[in-house]
């Protein structure tokens, strides 16, 4: 048994350390697209016209930075919640719930997970891009997608047997 104990405990500091990384690419992206607002709002104030591609980059950035965060704040325990409602409800309908809450997630984001990774490859395959100060490509954003999508899929797995084996 012990030899499954440190798989446990290498599987868990992977998952997190994955988690963490990707939150810190995540906040990068922030930090990114806070320069990128930063340089249009200038471009178009002093020289009356916008950055090529501002509008398009954008939405592919904060897609990345909403998807790469979505598994550490999970893990954290920081989504939005109704403790109002069921804190008062009976400990084992507030198990029943929050095991509900979590095969459901599990399932959503595991469609989201399959369905963008495909769509990444072509992307990818294809170039697909946006114009904007260059062809900005769009596969990142997907992959994004993907990635936050699949390690928010393992975290749910791990909530849901810690929470079954309570």
């Amino acid at each position: 048994m012990f030899w499954l104990e440190r798989i446990r405990r290498g599987f868990l500091w992977a998952l997190e350390s994955s988690e963490n990384l990707c939150a810190a690419l995540g906040s990068i992206l922030v930090f990114g697209i806070t320069i990128w607002i930063m340089v249009d709002i200038s471009s178009r104030t002093f020289l009356g016209r916008a950055v090529g591609g501002s509008y398009e980059t954008g939405g592919l950035v904060m897609v990345s930075i909403i998807f790469l965060g979505l598994a550490a704040v999970q893990a954290q325990g920081k989504h939005i919640e109704i403790p109002l409602l069921v804190d008062r409800l009976p400990h084992r309908i507030q198990k029943i719930i929050s095991l509900v809450t979590l095969l459901t997630g599990l399932i959503f984001f595991s469609f989201i997970a399959i369905l963008t990774f495909s769509v990444t490859i072509q992307a990818y395959q294809q170039a697909w891009s946006v114009f904007g100060v260059a062809l900005i490509p769009k596969w990142p954003a997907y992959a994004a997608i993907t990635l936050g999508s699949f390690l928010l899929c393992l975290r749910y797995v791990v909530q849901l047997v810690t929470k079954v084996i309570r």
